[in-house]
């Protein structure tokens, strides 16, 4: 998105803040320096609207130029002072159908009121020294976050902006004071923060996690234990899962896209050749991949061929370290059915395979929470992000530059500039315009 240099941040404009629906109530705010002026004609009330003060609940009615009544309404004004973007704004209240909504917004453009971009209230508030570019990034995710542990992190966007605040004010001083030690105090906060980065942003991603193995070795099973619902269906006739099934699920705070998967042996059938070969190209596009095998039993060697495309060949060892990932992403061995015990063959290919491997039961749930912290582990690459860690693309090159910048000797002027930049806190609008495109 590109913002205007010269944005008009004081006309009037309506946003509507609450989703889309066919009933309940709809919200609008209306912001600019004349929307009371711009409602008064098209609204009706027992008290006057010129003389309700801030907090104050109006109920009327909203009426088109003809005088027809479009809605009733309830309007809260709330003044400059209280307002995150500085200018007078109105909260505007009425019914929530689709029908009856768009006659609302017809109203307020015949009274001279704009409809606004999505994210023009952010934008002014930012622009008119209210809103921080941080704030309005950790604000921007919110509505995606699909976990509590999402939104928790995004909600401590004010432990990150307080730390490199402080950064910028420690480094203000000393370069004011000509103490030439400053990069001792900045240099360990970008060396800690740059890793961290990449590992916060995987924590806000959806990742996709495909569940791929031998028919019979309790993949559905699996996939319902992971879901905690009853999703898929769960036989003992091989082939009964034919195509993939994609299911959202919540693991360990994490947001997944689990694929069960079509079991792989050797088939004439079509129908089911085919489904085999889906759950090759779920294997190709996942973060991760979780290979199912009967932990109880010798593996039946028959059917690797076909898993070789998702997976190395048990029959070459890796190094321990190779996470047994040849495609991109990373692996973990599930021995399944361990309340029948581990066969020794079948626990032998976590070293044939290199990769993790975590023993389960899925029908009685031994093991998950295993499976689960070894699932966190692979998909984060690392630690879970401390609290206050950087978050978004723009975070890490700005660090980046930072650590470019402390590694070439520059002067603190640079650095502060590239803090000041970080933070957001003075109205810049080329790096809101970044903010908003990314």
């Amino acid at each position: 998105m590109i913002i205007p240099a010269a944005i008009d941040t004081h006309s009037p404009i309506f946003i509507r803040v609450t989703g889309a629906g066919t009933g309940g109530i709809a919200k609008l705010v209306l912001d600019g320096e004349t929307v009371s002026a711009c409602l008064t004609p098209c609204f009706t009330s027992r008290q006057p609207f010129n003389a309700a003060v801030a907090q104050d609940l109006l109920f009327g009615r909203l009426v088109d130029t003809s005088g027809a009544i479009v809605d009733e309404v309830v309007v809260a004004p709330v003044g400059k002072d209280r307002s995150e973007t500085g200018n007078p704004q109105i909260e505007l209240s009425c019914h929530g159908g689709v029908g009856v909504l768009a006659g609302v917004e017809e109203v307020l453009v015949s009274a001279g009121i704009e409809r606004g971009r999505p994210t023009e209230l952010l934008e002014r508030a930012h622009l008119h020294n209210k809103l921080s570019l941080i704030a309005i990034e950790a604000r921007l995710r919110l509505p995606e976050a699909a976990t509590a542990r999402q939104a928790d992190f995004l909600l401590g966007f004010r432990e990150f902006q307080r730390a490199w605040e402080r950064c910028g004010f420690d480094l203000a001083m000393a370069l004011r004071t000509s103490n030439r030690n400053w990069p001792e105090t900045i240099r360990p906060a970008v060396a800690r923060a740059i890793p961290q980065c990449q590992t916060a942003r995987r924590l806000l991603a959806q990742h996709h996690v495909a569940i791929l193995g031998p028919v019979n070795a309790g993949k559905s099973t699996l996939a319902n234990a992971l879901a905690r619902a009853e999703r898929h269906i769960v036989s003992e006739i091989p082939g009964t899962t034919l195509d993939r099934l994609d299911t959202p699920i919540e693991l360990h705070g994490l947001s997944l896209l689990l694929t069960d998967t079509a079991g792989l042996r050797k088939t004439g059938d079509e129908l089911e050749s085919e489904g085999q070969q889906r759950a090759l190209r779920a294997a190709e596009s996942a973060a991760l991949r979780l290979l199912v095998v009967d932990g109880s039993q010798a593996p039946d060697l028959s059917c690797w061929p076909l898993c070789e495309t998702s997976a190395p060949s048990p029959l070459t060892p890796l190094p321990r370290g190779g996470e047994g990932d040849r495609s991109g992403s990373p692996m973990i061995l599930v021995l399944n059915k361990r309340d029948l015990g581990i066969h020794d063959e079948a626990a032998g290919l976590e070293f044939a395979l290199g990769c993790k491997a975590v023993a389960v039961s899925a029908r009685s749930g031994e093991g998950l929470d295993e499976l689960s912290a070894a699932s966190e582990e692979a998909l984060l690459k690392g630690r879970s992000p401390e609290p206050g860690a950087p978050f978004t693309r723009r975070h890490a090159e700005l660090l980046a530059q930072m650590q470019a910048e402390l590694d070439a000797g520059s002067s603190g002027r640079d650095v502060l500039a590239l803090l000041r930049r970080l933070v957001g806190m003075r109205p810049n609008a080329e790096e809101l315009a970044r903010v908003m495109s990314e």
